[in-house]
C-alpha cells in the first residue's frame, strides 16, 4: 500500500455532563483512502506532532471517542492500514477548537486599545491564557480568555497565544496586526461671518 495517501478530518464536538464535570464524546470523520483498505487507526495526544495513543476504528470512516476531559487539548491524525503496513498520517486536528477574535486587525494609530479574545469550543475548566503581542511588551498571563491591549508603535505584529491547560498540555494560535501611524488631518480654518466696516 503506498504510504502517501491524504485524509481530511473535520472535528466535531458534543458535550454531557459527567459527575459535575464537562466530558465531551469526539467525533473525528476522514475520507475513504482508495484501494485495498483492511481499516483505519486513529492516533493521538497531547502534544502536537506526538500521537502515544491509538484506536483502532475498523473499516470506517468516522468514530466517536467518549468521555474526553475539556481540560486538556488533544491532538489527532489518521492512518489507513492493510497486511502490507500502515499509510502515512492525515493532517492533524486538534481539540478543543481556538481561534482568536479581535476588535480590528489593522489599526489607524498606536496607543489605541485593542481586545483580543480567545474563542476555546468547548471553554476549558482550568485554564492560564498566554499572550504575546509581539511588540517587546513580554508575556501577559491572565485566568480569562479575553484581553486588551495598546501597540506603542507603527508596525506589523504577530500576536500569540498559548491555552495551558491544568494537565500542562497546550494549544497555540497566532494572529497579524497592523498598526499604522496616520497622521491626523490638518485644521482648515472657516469664516463664518463677515461684516464691512468704515
Amino acid at each position: 500500500m503506498e504510504r502517501k495517501g491524504i485524509f481530511i478530518l473535520i472535528l466535531l464536538v458534543s458535550f454531557f455532563v459527567v459527575t459535575q464535570a464537562q466530558a465531551a464524546d469526539i467525533h473525528l470523520k476522514w475520507d475513504r483512502v482508495p484501494g485495498d483498505v483492511t481499516g483505519y487507526r486513529i492516533y493521538y495526544g497531547h502534544v502536537s506532532g506526538n500521537y502515544p495513543n491509538h484506536i483502532d476504528a475498523g473499516n470506517v470512516t468516522e468514530y466517536i471517542i467518549k468521555n474526553f476531559s475539556p481540560d486538556s487539548a488533544y491532538f489527532f491524525v489518521v492512518r489507513a492500514y492493510n497486511s502490507a503496513g500502515e499509510s502515512g498520517n492525515s493532517n492533524e486536528v486538534s481539540w478543543p477548537k481556538l481561534s482568536i477574535d479581535t476588535s480590528s486587525s489593522k489599526i489607524n494609530n498606536p496607543y489605541t486599545t485593542v481586545s483580543f479574545e480567545a474563542n476555546v469550543q468547548p471553554e476549558p475548566i482550568h485554564a492560564t491564557y498566554k499572550w504575546n503581542f509581539g511588540d517587546g511588551s513580554g508575556i501577559k498571563s491572565v485566568s480569562k480568555p479575553s484581553i486588551n491591549h495598546e501597540f506603542s508603535s507603527k508596525g506589523n505584529y504577530t500576536v500569540t497565544l498559548s491555552i495551558v491547560f491544568g494537565d500542562g498540555s497546550s494549544l497555540r494560535k497566532t494572529i497579524k496586526i497592523s498598526v499604522e501611524d496616520e497622521k491626523p488631518e490638518t485644521p482648515v480654518a472657516r469664516i463664518t461671518a463677515l461684516n464691512q466696516t468704515d
